[in-house]
C-alpha cells in the first residue's frame, strides 16, 4: 500500500482557503517554510514542527561490515570473506509529541 503524502499544492491550497492568502502569498510562505527546513537540515539542527512532532538528526558512526558469502552467476552462493567500510552518516528520528497523540485520534495507528 502506497502512503498518501502532502505536497506543495496541498500546503498552498490550505493557506488560500484557511488564511485567505493569495496564490502568490501562499507560494512565498511555502518557500519560506521549506527554506527554514533546508537550513536546519544543512546545519544538523533539531526541527520542531509546531505542536505535532520533532525531527532530530542522529549521527551514526563509521562501521566495518563483514559478509561471509558471495553470490555468483546462476544465483549460486559461495563462501567468501568480504569486508565493507561504511562512512559515518546522519539519520533522522521523527518523534510525535505525546500531547498531540493524547488529544488527537490518529487514523493510521489502528491499521495493521
Amino acid at each position: 500500500m502506497k502512503a498518501k503524502s502532502v505536497n506543495r499544492l496541498d500546503f498552498i491550497k490550505r493557506l488560500i482557503k484557511r488564511e485567505g492568502f493569495t496564490y502568490a502569498q501562499a507560494a512565498q510562505a511555502y518557500l519560506a517554510f521549506v527554506s527554514v527546513i533546508e537550513d536546519a537540515v544543512v546545519n544538523g539542527y533539531k526541527i520542531n514542527v509546531g505542536r505535532v512532532l520533532s525531527i532530530k538528526p542522529v549521527r551514526k558512526p563509521a562501521q566495518v561490515k563483514q559478509m561471509g558469502f558471495k553470490r555468483v552467476a546462476g544465483g549460486k552462493i559461495i563462501a567468501a570473506k568480504r569486508v565493507y567500510y561504511l562512512d559515518s552518516r546522519i539519520k533522522y528520528r521523527v518523534s510525535l509529541y505525546k500531547e498531540f497523540v493524547r488529544i488527537r485520534e490518529l487514523k493510521w495507528s489502528a491499521v495493521p
